[in-house]
């Protein structure tokens, strides 16, 4: 009797656990959203709505159908994703509306990926745009966001069949060996500095004769949460100098016979001091890096002689040393922000100074000196193959 019953407990509990998946959806009867772009609406004729309102808002779905079939026949298969695109005044709104014009549910839990427009991102502010995403539960925490300088419809664009647009984006980020492209910002990461009113930077993405790139970045201003402008490829160069945010790149420089010769990074320290006297701050970069010569396009070995290291090693200094001014010049002069977390180090190391400052740093991060101190080590010249 007592066998009797532990079989029918055991019974019992293997119809709670095995019956898991009761309501589960197959995944072909979901349209999952893999990347939304979000630009400036479109106002049609005889509409009253106030442009400024609108958004156009791109939601890229992967087609589960044809993802397989096009990566074995690209020539005769669809493309593996489906964009689908609509106009109103907040995202959920569009959300329904394309909703209505698909065979399948959306699902977001797999989203990979949110492209903001330059304009859209000039005139309104993040917290707002991105409002729906923080409230919703099924939103993906993990999401890139992205500004694009140019439509970010057209970003979740691909000629080439085989290609769906977000997953290469992110697949380009989290791969992505550079000194000039940011590390990801996830939608947490990017909530986290929304609340707090700093100033910030975003990866840029652009389609340049159908090729996306990931080229410089946006500047968020704390205060407004709006795009100020944008960081080139040399200024993102400074601010890895700067902020050691990768130990990974490449400096390509060339000696006095236009010689090229370049500079793989194996490791990069920054050590950002900051200090405060008569209630005036300044602060010191001393920048350190170790590298080794991966390719020069000269026949001699003459770099391996020591007159000729140091003079190497000068020309990727000053090289660094320039990336550096710009970015500088281009913050302090012409954004006046802070938007690389100095002064984190001022709340740090000078709490008081800093909870008597924190609403207008901007202004004086603007106006402090910074001194910077460059020091290259080339500690390997590769193999070499004598004859």
């Amino acid at each position: 009797m007592r066998t009797i019953n532990r079989f029918i407990l055991l019974f019992i509990i293997s119809i709670v656990f095995l019956s898991g998946c009761w309501s589960s959806t197959d995944i072909e009867h979901l349209s999952m959203i893999i990347g939304v772009g979000i630009d400036v609406g479109q106002v049609e004729r005889n509409q009253t709505t106030d442009q400024d309102e609108l958004l156009e808002v791109t939601y890229q779905v992967a087609n589960i159908t044809e993802t397989t079939s096009s990566l074995e026949n690209s020539e005769q298969s669809g493309k593996p994703y489906k964009n689908y695109v609509e106009t109103g005044n907040s995202i959920l709104k569009t959300a329904y509306d394309v909703n209505y014009k698909t065979p399948n549910p959306f699902f977001s839990q797999h989203q990979q990926l949110i492209v903001i427009s330059s304009e859209l991102a000039q005139q309104t502010s993040l917290q707002e745009l991105l409002d729906h995403f923080k409230r919703n539960p099924e939103s993906r925490a993990s999401s890139m966001v992205m500004i694009s300088d140019g439509m970010a419809r057209d970003v979740l664009e691909s000629d080439d069949p085989t290609d769906i647009p977000a997953l290469l984006i992110t697949g380009i980020a989290d791969h992505a060996k550079s000194a000039r492209i940011l590390k990801p910002i996830t939608l947490a990461k990017l909530f986290s500095k929304l609340n707090t009113n700093t100033s910030f930077l975003l990866q840029n993405v652009v389609k340049e004769e159908d090729e996306v790139k990931l080229m410089g970045a946006g500047v968020i201003n704390g205060d407004t949460l709006t795009l100020m402008g944008f960081l080139n490829d040399e200024e993102i160069h400074g601010v890895t100098w700067l902020t050691a945010s990768t130990d990974e790149g490449i400096v390509l420089v060339t000696d006095e016979e236009e010689h090229a010769i370049v500079y793989e990074v194996l490791s990069l320290k920054s050590d950002i001091t900051p200090t405060l006297k008569n209630n005036k701050l300044t602060f010191n970069v001393e920048i350190e890096s170790e590298g080794w010569i991966s390719e020069v396009f000269d026949v001699s070995d003459k770099i391996t002689k020591e007159e000729q290291l140091k003079k190497l090693e000068e020309l990727i200094k000053k090289d660094a040393e320039h990336d550096i001014e710009k970015t500088l010049k281009k913050l302090q002069e012409e954004f006046q922000v802070d938007a690389i977390g100095f002064g984190e180090y001022v709340r740090i190391n000078y709490p008081t100074y800093w909870n008597e400052h924190k609403d207008n740093w901007d202004e004086i991060f603007s106006e402090t000196a910074i001194e910077y101190d460059v020091k290259i080590s080339v500690v390997d010249y590769g193999m070499k193959f004598d004859e």
